[in-house]
């Protein structure tokens, strides 16, 4: 799957995905789950951009808003955006492109995987919430 995905328009995924993998089994998972997001943010600058709207607008207009703006460095003049109807449809529209765009890398996985993949991501994400 980390190799699946396109790496035209995606320079990050294909820097990434090119690096050498560790041999230590829990850094080589933790890279290739850096591999995946970075795929999977590629698609969404892409789709941001695709959208017309500049990063900020959309990490504002995002369910994080303002705040979460602020957590990636935007000041408060720039992320004291009017949030409408218009840049929240934009924003959902972007959302949607990153899911196309992104969703062809998960084609490769048989639903076996599928299941396997959920169930290692559950596992992983309630190692980290203890």
């Amino acid at each position: 799957m980390v190799t699946a995905g396109e790496t035209a328009g995606f320079p990050l995924y294909a820097a990434w995905r090119a690096q050498p993998l560790p041999d230590d089994p829990p850094a080589r998972a933790a890279q290739l789950l850096h591999v995946l997001r970075e795929h999977r943010g590629s698609a969404h600058v892409a789709a941001v951009r695709v959208a017309g709207l500049r990063p900020v607008e959309a990490v504002v207009a995002s369910p994080g808003g303002a705040r979460e703006a602020w957590f990636f460095g935007w000041s408060e003049d720039e992320t004291s955006l009017v949030v409408d109807a218009d840049l929240t449809a934009r924003r959902d529209g972007a959302e949607d492109l990153t899911d196309a765009l992104a969703a062809p890398a998960y084609g490769a996985l048989t639903s076996a995987d599928v299941a396997e993949l959920v169930a290692l991501l559950a596992a992983a994400e309630e190692a980290v919430r203890r």
